[in-house]
């Protein structure tokens, strides 16, 4: 007669605790996928499917409707019996998984009492039911199979029908009612419930009663869930499954790219479990990082926000120098300092960018270091944020990204991850949280930082950042340009001649935004000292020569000062800027001296384009009384306005002796107003404006 697989389930069903018949018990050698050998490329399989499912974000049946992959744990003995994949899981709003999977993988298991192997599995299945912890997230078992087989088919039905019974009573009354089911189901529960009860007894129960086996069979097949992937040949339809999904996170995001992701997968999975790993997003994804496509994260919203950050940021700075008439360009080659700075911030936690306004530090920085990812971006990335781009309370900027900010950041995954904070001396217009913010995020996710500052506020950035990273901070003082570089610019464009046969007039071609402005502001005379550049681009940048035809240039003057009161004073945005001639601003766009924002586009009015000329028009502020401290007083003496206080203070140092305005003791009187800033506690700093400025 033969003896079919239903019929040699029925003849293998004994009674609880008796022998099963010798010619079976011999006849089960162990094949070595059951045991581990010939299994280890499968268990690698089904594994590279969980960290699939980790890098795209997405989830599986077993993990229940809506769970996502948090982490993939590999042999996870003794904290789990069933320890060849530990996968936790989480809905999109937890912070921690609410579901622990732990399967285990055989690739042709047979799943009779007589099976040594399947003794040992179902032993520590049923220690895993016993132990598992009362708190903390669910907890459920898997057993995972190499494709359809008919002893996995069957517990796996068994498993789904005890998930559906409320107590151990009535699912094996559902199960033993005559004709309900097929014999070979009902073959299967007599199997495993004979596993168990073997079980209990290698664990210490000396006698478990019928009762007892039969509750914690119900209560393991209520708790397991049986896969069956199809992951190898002839049948390998779940894995090209695999390659398919990881089309949206490969490097090239088609097939072959997703192909050799899936593969690299596999090789890390080899190299993962004899570690007993623990594989969470941020690992893989920088594991995994040459083959990835760096802009794909899970938090999509988030990350198009850092993406136009990053973009505003880069864009924003100018490394042109263009003439008036726009036919004229000029790009100065500083390839040497830029590899320098990159090679410092790659050495660097931190670094501290600085040099005085308009010597070109943020544009070095963050072109050089753009290009830096361009050239390799299998070892480098970088999120370059301005910090005036963000918004003050970092709660609405959290509430932009659409998560913490920390949790895109580790989402990077280059070896070298670098966030550049450019405009950091915003730290001192009231900016300082959000300053924090970013330093925080970028050590929680293990990003480097860079931060780009006017010289004015290098030590009060500096000890931020000491204070939330708690490293040593590198810094690095950006060049002006050199004798090669200044003779470069002349050469472009010749209406600089006259400054540059000046040996005190060229010093003002060290400083890139200055020749730009002079450049574009078809300097006339020969400026001799900052005040002489700025009188000079004031006349010809900003009121045009008197030309109107880009706005009358007392319209285009008002504005800038009125920008600049708002900036040193604050008050009602929407007052002054109603109040401004609506074709002074559209000619102040025009010529770039203001801009509006897009990052906020229910910001009320234009900004200035550059902290130079912001710097400019708060000198000029300071400068409509007899005393530049006066002002500075109504405004309550903010730190960021150095820099405008001191050109301020050349500017009336070097003015001409007359009747309003006397040569004598014109340095005792500015330095006993600057003086009295700082008996009124603003800080000892304000002293030493006046002996600056000469």
């Amino acid at each position: 007669m033969q003896i079919t697989d239903g019929s040699l389930d029925l003849m293998n069903s004994v009674e609880l605790g008796g022998d099963e018949p010798a010619a079976i018990e011999a006849g089960s050698a162990a094949s070595p996928y059951a045991t581990g050998g010939g299994g280890v490329t499968f268990e690698r399989k089904v594994a590279v499917q969980y960290l699939a499912h980790l890098l795209a974000g997405d989830g599986a049946a077993e993990l229940g409707d809506g769970r996502h992959v948090v982490s993939v744990a590999f042999q996870q003995a003794p904290e789990s019996p069933v320890d060849d994949l530990v996968i936790a899981a989480a809905f999109p709003d937890e912070s921690e998984p609410s579901l622990l999977l732990s399967l285990g993988v055989r690739r042709s298991p047979n799943l009779v009492q007589s099976d040594p192997p399947t003794r040992k599995l179902i032993r520590d299945y049923v220690s895993a039911l016993i132990n598992a912890p009362q708190d903390g997230p669910q907890r459920r078992l898997g057993l995972v199979v190499a494709g359809p087989q008919l002893h996995a088919e069957q517990l796996g039905t068994l498993a789904d029908l005890g998930a559906a019974q409320m107590d151990a009573p009535e699912f094996f009354n559902l199960v033993e009612t005559p004709n309900r089911f097929d014999a070979g189901i009902r073959g299967r529960l007599g199997q495993f419930e004979g596993l168990v009860s073997r079980a209990l007894r290698d664990l210490g129960v000396a006698e478990p009663s019928t009762a007892l086996i039969r509750q914690r069979t119900w209560e393991l097949l209520s708790k397991l869930t049986v896969l069956m992937p199809r992951l190898e040949s002839p049948d390998e339809t779940d894995w090209a499954a695999v390659a398919n999904n990881l089309v949206a996170v490969a490097k090239t995001s088609d097939l072959e790219a997703a192909t050799r992701l899936r593969d690299l997968l596999f090789f890390l999975a080899s190299e993962y479990s004899p570690k007993g790993a623990r594989i969470d997003l941020n690992i893989l994804r920088r594991d995994a990082h040459e083959v990835l496509d760096p802009k794909t994260g899970r938090h999509q919203q988030g990350w198009q926000v850092l993406g136009h950050l990053h973009d505003r940021a880069v864009n924003s700075v100018r490394d042109e120098i263009v003439a008036s008439d726009g036919r004229r360009r000029l790009r100065i080659d500083r390839s040497r300092i830029a590899a320098e700075l990159t090679a410092i911030c790659s050495e660097s936690t931190a670094v501290v960018v600085s040099e005085e306004s308009g010597v070109g530090k943020s544009v070095l920085t963050l072109r050089s270091l753009a290009a830096a990812v361009d050239d390799a971006p299998e070892l480098m990335q970088v999120q370059c944020i301005n910090l005036r781009h963000l918004h003050q309370l970092t709660v609405e900027f959290e509430s932009t990204l659409g998560c913490p900010l920390p949790t895109l950041l580790s989402e990077f995954s280059a070896p070298q991850r670098m966030l550049v904070i450019d405009g950091a001396d915003a730290v001192a217009e009231g900016m300082e949280n959000a300053f924090r913010y970013l330093i925080d995020a970028a050590g929680e996710s293990g990003m480097k930082v860079i931060a780009v500052t006017a010289v004015d506020n290098v030590q009060v950035v500096r000890d931020v950042l000491k204070d939330r990273l708690g490293t040593e901070i590198a810094e690095y003082s950006v060049p002006s340009l050199d004798d090669s570089e200044v003779r470069e610019i002349v050469g472009n464009f010749s209406e600089l001649e006259h400054v540059y046969s000046n040996p005190r007039s060229r010093e003002l071609l060290r400083r890139l935004v200055v020749v730009d402005l002079l450049v574009r502001g078809d300097v006339a005379e020969v400026p001799l000292s900052d005040a002489d550049a700025m009188e000079e681009i004031w006349s010809g940048l900003v009121r045009k020569r008197e030309s109107t035809d880009r706005g009358h240039p007392d319209a285009r003057e008002f504005a800038l000062l009125r920008l600049a009161d708002l900036e040193l004073t604050g008050g009602d945005r929407l007052s002054v800027i109603s109040g401004l001639d609506a074709a002074g601003l559209t000619g102040l766009r025009q010529d770039g001296l203001l801009q509006t924002s897009e990052e906020n586009r229910f910001m009320i009015g234009p900004d200035f384009a550059h902290d130079e000329i912001r710097r400019y028009a708060v000198a000029r502020l300071l400068l409509s009384g007899n005393d530049p401290t006066a002002k500075l007083l109504d405004a309550g003496v903010p730190r960021w306005a150095l820099a405008a206080a001191r050109l301020a203070s050349l500017t009336l140092l070097e003015q001409p002796d007359g009747p309003h305005t006397p040569l004598q003791g014109r340095l005792g009187k500015l330095q006993a107003s600057f003086d009295a800033l700082v008996e009124a506690g603003h800080g000892a700093r304000w002293a030493d404006v006046p002996g600056e400025a000469l």
